[in-house]
């Protein structure tokens, strides 16, 4: 089996009502997928983090002028050593960002066609299931005026804990004695509510490509202490608007009184929608 072609997907559209985090305003969301066909026909996906500022034609830039070169008519599961040939090849000018998001993205795609291949979920070949269902936290508390938003915070927690969650994650950064008002009111309307305390766990900002990566990660993952009633993993479930990220595709990842299904079909164990592709490419 060979890669024959490399194709990147820079995705974008405007949102009706932006929001901010302590870095800046998000006024668009972003994607940047990668698609590499195979002369067998298998296909595989992956997906370059976009931070949210970012523009998806870099890391797109990044995969078509730079990476594509590299692997075009290797063998695609070859993994680690595709990863490092990129890694190497790109190093003194990519270290970090927009670069080893589309090795990311790349990898990504690799393992979804070595799952295609062999017939199993990714999480098998990375070791296998240590779990099939995930708790998801709800990333969230964005703001939409700036400071003083400690009252409206505390209901979308409250609506939050309505919906299913028991952990959130909550976006601080707007100075300290706004940071501790938004924390005082958040707890005040939780009150005695059970929540989870804001653990480690694969951050995952993007599209639904990136949900079901990071979902088959978890799976595979194993506790990081043996107990009678260990810590698991969970699952960054993002709350703030994304026009396209569940009809991108298919399953989409849901939550479901706070837990998420981990994909079973081979691969990433989803299906890419072609039309919502179009619809949003930048």
């Amino acid at each position: 089996m060979k890669i024959t072609d490399v194709r990147s997907h820079p995705l974008q559209t405007p949102l009706a009502q932006p929001f901010a985090f302590s870095q800046g305003w998000v006024n668009k969301r972003s994607a940047t997928l990668v698609e590499i066909v195979t002369d067998t026909g298998i296909t595989g996906w992956g997906e370059a983090f976009n931070q949210g500022l970012e523009p998806p034609q870099i890391s797109a830039a990044a995969i078509e002028y730079a990476l594509k070169p590299l692997i075009l008519g290797a063998d695609p599961l070859a993994t680690e050593v595709l990863w490092r040939h990129m890694y190497h090849q790109t190093r003194d000018y990519g270290r970090k960002g927009s670069v080893i998001a589309a090795i990311s993205a790349v990898d990504i795609a690799l393992w979804d066609i070595a799952g295609k291949h062999y017939g199993v979920p990714i999480a098998k070949l990375l070791g296998g299931f240590f779990r099939n269902k995930v708790a998801a936290y709800a990333t969230g508390f964005y703001r939409i005026s700036g400071q003083g938003e400690a009252s409206r915070l505390g209901e979308e927690a409250i609506a939050h804990y309505e919906a299913g969650f028991r952990a959130m994650k909550v976006k601080l950064g707007y100075g300290l004695d706004d940071d501790l008002a938004v924390m005082r009111e958040i707890k005040r309307a939780l009150g005695a509510r059970e929540v989870t305390l804001m653990q480690v766990n694969p951050h995952v900002w993007g599209s639904g490509v990136a949900q079901a990566a990071s979902l088959q990660l978890i799976a595979a993952l194993p506790v990081t202490h043996h107990a009678v009633f260990p810590t698991q993993p969970i699952l960054e479930y993002d709350t703030s608007s994304h026009p396209f990220r569940r009809d991108l595709i298919s399953p989409a990842v849901v939550q479901r009184d706070g837990s998420v299904d981990i994909p079973l079909g081979p691969g990433l164990g989803i299906e890419i929608n072609r039309e919502v592709l179009e619809r949003y490419r930048a």
